[in-house]
């Protein structure tokens, strides 16, 4: 196993770095990490039935879908962060406001959702050591086509 950083994010705001959509986050504080970053989806507002959790919300489309809740979603490596701007705001899916941070993410890496305790803030998380190896190996990959 590998430990990682992770944040937890609302849906469907998760779903969207996982898809591609949104390539910053922002934050109304700043760190100075930078390094690989597992996107997980917090619980708050879930519906459940057994043992499936999940909120239903709006997609970029327009149109109502479930989002799963209390999983993963993706790695994406934190690549720098800088006060948001208004040039932000079409990677960001949000509007700008004073005092936010922009968190540049890139070499965005889909995983298979699997369960995780979402806390406040930036916490770590054990991974299998192949899921990060395969992140590592799909960034690489995608700088040599650049």
């Amino acid at each position: 196993m590998t430990t990682i950083k992770a944040l937890s994010l609302h849906q469907p705001w998760a779903t969207w770095i996982a898809a591609g959509k949104k390539t910053i986050e922002t934050r109304m504080w700043d760190t100075r990490y930078r390094g690989p970053l597992l996107i997980c989806a917090s619980r708050h507002g879930a519906r459940r039935s057994g043992d499936q959790a999940w909120v239903i919300a709006r997609d970029t489309d327009g149109r109502l879908r479930e989002f799963p809740v209390g999983v993963a979603l993706c790695i994406a490596e934190l690549t720098y962060t800088d006060r948001m701007m208004l040039a932000d705001e079409p990677f960001a899916l949000c509007a700008c406001e004073p005092g936010r941070f922009a968190w540049h993410l890139g070499s965005i890496l889909p995983v298979e959702p699997f369960p995780v305790k979402g806390r406040q803030g930036l916490f770590n998380v054990d991974i299998p050591d192949d899921l990060l190896r395969r992140f590592w190996d799909d960034r690489a990959a995608r700088m040599r086509e650049e």
